[in-house]
């Protein structure tokens, strides 16, 4: 906003808003956030999968001991 050259906030406001490395910082903001939450959802997924596996295994020992 310093660089704009004018003393009027507004017109500050909207030269940044407008100026390249300004874009540039929130394109990045944006990838890193968008890789943030694919590795969120991936390991939630995977998560629930041990927990799928956990069940699997504790029904099948409850099986085993229930015909013995």
């Amino acid at each position: 906003m310093s660089q704009a050259g004018t003393e009027v906030l507004g017109k500050q406001e909207t030269f940044a808003y407008a100026h390249a490395e300004y874009i540039e910082v929130l394109e990045g903001i944006r990838a890193a956030v968008e890789k943030e939450e694919k590795y969120r959802w991936l390991m939630t997924a995977a998560q629930a999968r041990i927990e799928v596996w956990r069940t699997n295994q504790y029904s099948a020992r409850m099986e085993v001991r229930a015909t013995q």
